[in-house]
């Protein structure tokens, strides 16, 4: 529970001005929205579950997004669907008598989509100048370098240097494994991407992609005493300001070769695994 607190909660508190604190105030209107979903879901038991159904899956989304406190706003996304059939389903008729209508349980799961609703609005309003428009930013670099690359425009280097200075390296590293035929061996990945693991189809040793993730839940000393353990057959080294060379280098100068360098990284493979491969590359000329 506290590693889980710690990595969704509090950890990326430093990417916003916010984060959900254990006050009365940040607490309670997330407790009521689930207390209103849970109270929803039991009234509606034994109704049509058709449109009842969008509105307890809108409610969730709103509330889960919501539970850390974070105002990016692409987290709102995967509600746009459900919005969308919630909205589409709702029919206003005239009430008969004084009996229970069939929409009865619409109470308190529409009272948890306003409720969560206006999670949305507050956090907007108070940390509009961090994530959201970070992602805004983004958005306007990503989608131009898609159609530029796509259109011949960009190279393909100048593209994968928009998303990040460290990953045109981890691409060179990748290419070189796939070369080499060392797609799929084992692998610790040192920087704070993790796209080489699914580009080369390699098999992660640690618990968590990203390194700085890894050194948070072990602990420098464990990480490092974890990667000497299971020996992976690659590392790949990316330089930047979360993963500094130093603690990895003396480990990888005992029992790994370098067998390639590029401006932003480096390629290391166990010795054993690069002699042969490099013998290899030397009969194929």
């Amino acid at each position: 529970a506290g590693n889980v607190y710690r990595l969704l909660v509090s950890d990326y508190a430093g990417y916003t001005s916010g984060s959900l604190s254990l006050s009365l105030g940040s607490i309670l209107p997330r407790a009521i929205g689930f207390l209103l979903l849970l109270g929803g879901a039991v009234a509606a038991r034994h109704r049509p579950l058709h449109q009842l159904l969008v509105w307890l899956w809108l409610g969730v989304l709103l509330l889960a997004y919501a539970l850390p406190n974070r105002d990016y706003a692409h987290f709102l996304l995967p509600a746009v669907p459900a919005f969308a059939l919630a909205l589409a389903g709702i029919r206003l008729r005239r009430p008969r008598g004084l009996h229970w209508p069939a929409w009865t349980p619409l109470l308190p799961l529409g009272g948890a989509v306003v409720l969560g609703l206006l999670l949305w609005a507050q956090m907007m309003a108070v940390n509009a100048s961090s994530g959201s428009l970070f992602t805004v930013k983004l958005t306007f670099e990503y989608y131009p370098a898609f159609v530029g690359v796509s259109t011949g425009q960009l190279s393909r280097a100048a593209y994968i240097s928009v998303y990040s200075p460290r990953a045109l390296s981890e691409d060179y590293a990748v290419a070189w494994l796939r070369a080499n035929d060392l797609s799929g061996a084992t692998a610790v990945v040192w920087s704070p991407d993790a796209w080489p693991y699914l580009q080369a189809g390699l098999e992660p040793v640690l618990p968590e992609p990203t390194i700085y993730l890894n050194s948070q839940l072990l602990g420098q000393q464990e990480l490092l005493r974890r990667v000497r353990q299971e020996r992976p057959v690659v590392v790949i080294l990316t330089a930047d300001s979360y993963t500094a060379y130093g603690p990895i280098l003396p480990l990888l100068q005992q029992g790994y070769t370098e067998v390639e360098v590029s401006d932003r990284g480096e390629l290391w493979v166990r010795s054993d695994v690069a002699a042969e491969v490099l013998r290899k590359a030397e009969g194929r000329g």
